[in-house]
This record gives C-alpha cells, structure tokens and sequence, in this order.
C-alpha cells in the first residue's frame, strides 16, 4: 500500500512477484528488491515499470540495506553486499 504524509492511501496497493526484501523510494520511483531481482514501479501510478535480475552469484539477504540515489538523468540502485561485482 502507497500512503501520503498523513499516512492515508495514496493509491493502488503494489503487487511483488515476490516477498520484498527492502523497499526505497528515488525520484519518481518505488524499488522493491526481492528475492528474484529489483522491480521498478513508477509512485505516481503504481505502474510497473521493469525488473532488473541480480548479477550472477548475488543473492540480497532480509534486512540487507539498500541504498539509491537519483538524478535527472535516472536512479542507481546499490546494495551492500557480501560479493564484490564489477561494473
């Protein structure tokens, strides 16, 4: 569920394709890193937007942080971890 300041519904709940490990906002989106990946959906329309698979070998954990950023010309999303993956 999306809520405003007040905490009141905002707008249609958020569906994972699984249980959410963490959750962060950036700029104009909501990640939701779970099990399977992180999936991108847009805060204005609860939208899913894309999924992004984890590199090979990286599996987050529960209460693992995750950390964004956001620019005008997109979002990073970045994990603490316990394997090094170069990018």
């Amino acid at each position: 569920m999306v809520i405003n300041d007040t905490g009141q519904p905002a707008q249609s709940a958020l569906t994972f394709p699984s249980t959410p490990i963490a959750l962060a906002a950036s700029g104009l989106y909501i990640l939701a890193a779970c099990t399977d990946g992180v999936h991108v959906y847009d805060r204005t329309s609860s939208a899913w937007v894309q999924s992004l698979p984890y590199p090979q070998g990286v599996i987050p954990s529960p209460g693992q942080s995750i950390i964004t950023a956001y620019n005008n010309k997109g979002s990073c999303v970045l994990f603490s971890g316990l394997l090094k993956v170069p990018l």
